[in-house]
């Protein structure tokens, strides 16, 4: 008796529902990852959807190529997360390149948070965690293979979530 209600919270476990808000930007990711032609800034268009998503305004705090930085979310006009974008769908932490130039733009303008991404792929770093980004980094997930674990790090990425004194 005690094995099969086992095996019945086991199944109930696998059973991940992606939430209504999420299913558009993945529909865009998965478009996107059928275009041989894809761009860097078609990228961008789902992050920047993604960020409006988790409760962040275009334009006031969802800001587009500021300097050399793809993407900025500002609150209250104080720099919180430099995102910087690719279209290298094999994206990964082992990336080096990609997350010290993140890191390098993370710290010129002053932001807590380091995000390194291709729309799908996330890898979101906390620079008061270390010394060294594999320290630093939080959480790394995609949007189309996302778990229970993948939506709880996405969404601890909510404006929300982020209090005054993570700003």
């Amino acid at each position: 008796r005690s094995r099969s209600s086992n095996a019945s919270i086991a199944e109930e476990s696998d059973k991940f529902v992606v939430p209504d808000w999420l299913k558009p930007i993945i529909g865009y990711i998965k478009l996107l990852h059928g275009q041989a032609d894809h761009k860097e800034g078609d990228h961008g268009n789902i992050v920047t959807k993604l960020f409006e998503g988790l409760g962040y305004t275009l334009i006031e705090e969802i800001r587009s190529q500021r300097g050399r930085i793809d993407i900025l979310i500002s609150v209250e006009n104080r720099p919180l997360i430099t995102v910087e974008v690719k279209r290298d769908w094999n994206l990964s932490e082992s990336n080096t390149d990609y997350v010290q130039q993140a890191f390098n733009y993370s710290h010129q303008i002053g932001t807590r948070f380091v995000v390194v991404t291709n729309g799908d792929r996330f890898l979101v770093y906390d620079r008061t965690q270390g010394l060294r980004s594999d320290e630093m980094l939080l959480a790394k997930f995609e949007l189309t293979k996302l778990d229970d674990g993948g939506l709880q790090s996405l969404e601890s990425l909510k404006r929300s979530e982020l209090s005054n004194e993570n700003i």
